[in-house]
This record gives C-alpha cells, sequence and structure tokens, in this order.
C-alpha cells in the first residue's frame, strides 16, 4: 500500500476534503461587486473594461507583426490562427488538471456534439479575424469589428424579433464613427480583410 498523491484527481486524502473549493469567475465577481456599490460609479466593471481594451490593442499590434514576419495575407495567417487556438486548448487543459484551479467539465458525447458546430463556428470566425489583420491595416480590421454589434442588433432584430431599445441603437454610433475617426489617415481598403 502505497502512498496516494493528494493533487491527483480521482483519489482522496484523509488531509484534503474530497471536493477541491471552486474558485469564482469573473462574472460572479463582478456581479457580486456591483451587488456591494451603492449606487456610485462601477469600478470594478471599469477595470474590467480597460483591462480588455489594453489587451485587445497589444493582441491586434502582436498578431499584425507575427502575420507580417509570417509574410502576411499569403504568408501563414491559417498556421498562426490554428496555433492560437492550440494556446487557448493547452491552458484550458491546464486549468482542468491543475489542483485547486477548476473542475474538470463532465460531458457526454451528445454534449461533445452540440458543441461541435459552436466551436467550428468560432474557430472559423477567429482565423477570419486573424486572416483580415493579414490582408489589411489593423484600423481596417478595428473599422470592420466594430460593426460587429450593429449586425448582432440587426440579427437579434430581424431573426429573433428582440427589442432594442432607441438608447442602444444610438450607443452604436459613437462607437464605430469614433474608431472610423481614429482610422482616416491609415485606412488601407482590401477587399480580402473585408471578406474575411
Amino acid at each position: 500500500m502505497g502512498i496516494k498523491n493528494p493533487f491527483k484527481r480521482g483519489t482522496a486524502s484523509l488531509a484534503a476534503p474530497t471536493e477541491a473549493p471552486r474558485s469564482k469567475t469573473t462574472l460572479q465577481m463582478a456581479e457580486a461587486t456591483s451587488e456591494k456599490s451603492s449606487g456610485g460609479p462601477d469600478f470594478a466593471l471599469l477595470t474590467y473594461f480597460a483591462l480588455w481594451y489594453l489587451g485587445n490593442y497589444y493582441y491586434n499590434i502582436t498578431n499584425k507583426l507575427a502575420l507580417k514576419a509570417a509574410g502576411g495575407a499569403a504568408g501563414f495567417p491559417m498556421i498562426i490562427s490554428t496555433l492560437q487556438l492550440g494556446v487557448g486548448v493547452i491552458y484550458a487543459l491546464f486549468l482542468w488538471a491543475a489542483p485547486d484551479a477548476r473542475s474538470t467539465p463532465k460531458i457526454t458525447k451528445e454534449d461533445a456534439l452540440k458543441f461541435l458546430p459552436v466551436g467550428l463556428c468560432a474557430a472559423g470566425a477567429h482565423a477570419g479575424s486573424v486572416f483580415a489583420l493579414g490582408a489589411g491595416a489593423v484600423s481596417f480590421a478595428q473599422i470592420v469589428k466594430s460593426a460587429e454589434p450593429v449586425f448582432a442588433a440587426v440579427i437579434g432584430t430581424l431573426v429573433y424579433k428582440n427589442s432594442i431599445s432607441l438608447a442602444k441603437w444610438l450607443c452604436l454610433i459613437p462607437v464605430i464613427g469614433g474608431v472610423t475617426l481614429a482610422s482616416v489617415k491609415e485606412l488601407d481598403f482590401a477587399w480580402s480583410a473585408l471578406i474575411a
């Protein structure tokens, strides 16, 4: 009879509980923070937004540099996008394997088959955005990406019959207009980037 590793899944230790405590997700932390606030600005939400914006900025610049080094649109955009998704898969597997990080999801074969179309569409959208960054300027890709909320609002209204308030429609104007105005000087139009 050997000593059991308390960090290995499926084993139990006298000192360790049988189930690892679950860590809160970012959404749960944001909801808890917004519930505590007394009507003032939600600084946690503003911080998350600022960090997302900063991360998105560096992602696009780094992606463009990697695509230029690999030959642009004629180079290896599909390989780069596949490697990026591969790093995400490795990270997810690490989170499931690491003790106290996250519990391993329990899915059936039917669940995996239901996820497959969504996963393929997400991978295709990611590959398309990487190809668009390689085919044209970062500013042009940002203008096209800024139209995504408009596309979602139109699809939601026409296909799903959701009603969207006038305030939300009006909020789309400065988003698209601001990105367009900021990008006017360096706009490099490419049909391949638009299509991707």
